[in-house]
């Protein structure tokens, strides 16, 4: 039985053709016994409480799985993800695993920055025999948009057949750097996660543990899928469940909300194309209604169907009711096509937002945004090809910008102001680009 000293450990030693540490990716030390993970070897001493047995690395992995649904639901989504790609090579999928040739790595307690006991019987000629099992290759490092495992077959097939306990170790190992680039901190939470103290610990105390660690789960985004891996299915359910502090990263797919009401600050993402991540309105009720300060929407596609042409103004794609809104690389498509006057935003009450990096896609002269009561907008770096610019009927003392933008061919540079003894707020223009008709004061 292999008893090493508990210590901490980093190593320094650069493997040139991998571009990472040795040390710091799926590690394993060759001993007499068999193959056992580095992590498992760090904190493997006398006076710690055995991992809990396991039959299979499959068994293993369902039951951290099942503590984390009861209890980290946070990670969930991300381990689910991430299991259900180990060993898949469909280029489809985000996590691609690739078979590399056996390498052994010799390292003298010397070159640790903390000298560290291991076993004779895991030397070769006094020097510890360290396999790189597995080898994490970002995207930044492959060049492709997955996140690609260089794994030696012929170790894991060992460890699975002989010790899958310590597959489950190398396996989560890697999983962990998904949420945190501390070696050592990973450590921790690995031999946590294979404690039977996992099965003891409610999840106030699972949190205190591994918030000492640095790491804090309740930061992690929330997973919104309509295809179901993530957190939850739908947006509306989300939203009403929501505690603050977290992002709300939606899946692809199309989400109907019906004019789901955002009603506290929070950040919602699109995780993908943003063309294929949709949030649609049905019938009079917008895609979202902010009615919060501090909401941002990024990365999306906001849209809606045929507006009913009694109360075309009120029907926008996104109703805004609070200050400080941030909208930025979406998508707004209004597929209404019949001639009446339409807006994709509608501000209404004291409001402000700002429009950034978006694309306002119309196929007939819709406003870009109604103004109302004392809101005021900010558009800067947009696209749009066809319709107006505002109805502007605020009173707002405060400024609307329209700062570089780029107008396509069809688009026409409506300001309306129905009255001008009613109508105060004032718009400035300055920096857009026309493919057509310019924008007077521009």
């Amino acid at each position: 039985m292999i008893k090493p000293i508990l210590l901490l450990i980093t190593f320094s030693v650069t493997i040139a053709w991998a571009g990472q540490e040795v040390g710091k990716g799926g590690d394993a030390v060759r001993c007499n016994e068999g193959l056992y993970a580095l992590d498992y070897m760090v904190f493997a001493s006398e006076d710690k409480t055995a991992p809990a047995a396991v039959t299979s690395y499959e068994q293993s992995l369902f039951r951290i799985r099942k503590n984390l649904a009861n209890k980290l639901p946070e990670l969930l989504p991300s381990f689910d993800e991430y299991t259900a790609s180990i060993f898949n090579n469909d280029t489809t999928k985000k996590y691609l695993w690739e078979q590399t040739p056996y390498a052994l790595v010799s390292v003298d307690d010397q070159d640790l920055p903390v000298t560290v006991k291991i076993p004779e019987s895991c030397r070769v000629n006094h020097k510890i025999a360290l396999v790189q099992a597995v080898i994490r290759q970002n995207p930044s490092f492959s060049g492709t948009d997955h996140i690609i495992f260089k794994y030696m077959q012929d170790v894991v097939s060992e460890m699975n057949s002989k010790n899958p306990l310590q597959l489950s170790f190398l396996l989560v190992h890697e999983w962990l750097w998904s949420h945190s680039d501390n070696v050592d901190r990973n450590r921790r939470i690995n031999w946590l996660l294979h404690s039977p103290r996992l099965d003891q610990l409610d999840r106030e105390d699972l949190l205190k543990e591994l918030n000492a660690l640095g790491f804090n789960p309740t930061t992690m985004p929330i997973v919104v899928d309509p295809k179901g891996s993530g957190t939850y299915r739908n947006l509306q359910e989300a939203l009403l469940n929501y505690q603050g502090g977290q992002t709300l990263l939606l899946k692809e797919g199309t989400y109907n909300t019906g004019g789901v009401a955002i009603l506290q600050p929070v950040t919602l993402v699109g995780d993908g194309d943003p063309a294929k991540i949709i949030i649609q309105g049905a019938g009079q009720n917008p895609a979202l209604q902010i009615e919060s300060e501090g909401v941002t929407i990024r990365n999306m596609t906001l849209k809606r169907p045929t507006v009913d042409s009694s109360n075309s103004l009120k029907q926008a794609i996104i109703t805004i009711r609070a200050h400080g809104a941030l909208i930025e690389n979406c998508i707004f498509s209004e597929e209404n096509r019949r001639p009446m006057i339409s807006a994709m935003v509608r501000m209404e009450g004291n409001s402000s937002a700002t429009f950034r990096k978006n694309q306002f896609i119309a196929f007939a002269d819709i406003y870009i945004a109604a103004l109302f009561d004392d809101s005021s907008i900010t558009l800067t770096e947009n696209t749009m090809t066809q319709g107006r610019l505002f109805w502007n009927s605020s009173h707002s003392s405060t400024l609307s910008k329209v700062e570089n933008n780029v107008f396509g061919e069809k688009f026409g540079c409506w300001i309306d102001q129905p009255g001008p003894d009613e109508v105060s707020g004032k718009i400035l223009l300055s920096g857009n680009t026309y493919k057509n008709t310019q924008c007077k004061g521009d």
